[in-house]
């Protein structure tokens, strides 16, 4: 006889054949006289064997199962919420005038191309953007020089972004203005944190008096020039 493929239980006591549907039958399992059985999941091509050492009894009663509690009633524990009042200063200063003045200015174009208004983005200048926890734990207080957030309520202040006060939203856009003391940061550890952790769809980095520009767009496989 052929093995059914609807999901059923098929077991064989030697000579009598007996399935049980799996809708509507618990299974027991206890030590006895060898019997060979099969479990034939929906689809499945080859069988799951049962010991022969076990003998599998069907009951085709349903199961009372006692009623439980209402989500509502349920005894949710207490959860220690992540941190919310945040540093968003550590008095450090943009490198240069030139550092300073450009970031100004990319916020001032992107600002002015979408007609001075800021209600379906985030822009934000040298501000620190705080993505996990341990980030907070290690004091490792980071930002871009200069970050866009597509698509989210840009007129709320904000005096650094907190991806999980902002549902799990990183920026989109990000802009670093390079330095001798800072590029080498911007172009590795950043850069993978960028691609790997924020996801971050378009990179540049900006070298001083834009004697280079630099940018990735990611890609399935990450970054691309």
């Amino acid at each position: 006889m052929p093995l059914p493929s609807d999901g059923r239980l098929v077991y064989n006591t030697g000579n009598v054949e007996y399935y049980a549907s799996r809708q509507r039958c618990s299974i027991s399992v206890r030590h006895t006289t060898p019997v060979v059985g099969y479990y034939v999941f929906p689809g499945q091509r080859e069988p799951y064997c049962v010991p022969s050492h076990l003998e599998v009894h069907a009951m085709t009663e349903t199961p009372v199962l006692e009623p439980g509690l209402t989500i509502d009633e349920l005894p949710w524990p207490e959860i220690d919420l992540p941190p919310t009042e945040l540093p968003y200063d550590d008095g450090d200063k943009m490198e240069s005038p030139w550092h300073f003045g450009n970031a100004a200015l990319l916020v001032a174009n992107y600002v002015a191309a979408r007609g001075g208004r800021r209600d379906d983005y985030f822009i934000g200048a040298n501000m620190f953007v705080y993505f996990s926890l341990q980030q907070v734990r290690n004091r490792d207080y980071r930002g871009p020089d200069v970050f866009i957030v597509k698509h989210v309520d840009g007129t709320r202040p904000r005096l650094s972004w907190i991806t999980w006060m902002e549902d799990g939203r990183y920026p989109d856009v990000i802009f670093e203005l390079l330095s001798p003391s800072t590029e080498q940061a911007d172009l590795n550890d950043k850069k993978q944190i960028y691609e790997q952790t924020f996801r971050t769809a378009e990179y540049f980095c900006i070298a001083p008096e834009v004697e280079r520009l630099l940018g990735w767009r990611r890609e399935r496989q990450g970054y691309v020039p």
